[in-house]
């Protein structure tokens, strides 16, 4: 989920990514967020 909120000086971007099985994800969560945040600076 991403979540684009205005801000004073311009925007708040939230990302979310959880397990559809309720499990853990051995980190491909947090690594899919990096991985979008990363292009969105490019």
């Amino acid at each position: 989920m991403v979540r684009i909120t205005p801000t004073d000086g311009g925007s708040r971007i939230d990302v979310r990514s959880v397990s559809r099985l309720g499990q853990g994800d051995l980190g491909k969560n947090a690594a899919r967020i990096r991985a979008y945040l990363q292009r969105l600076k490019q």
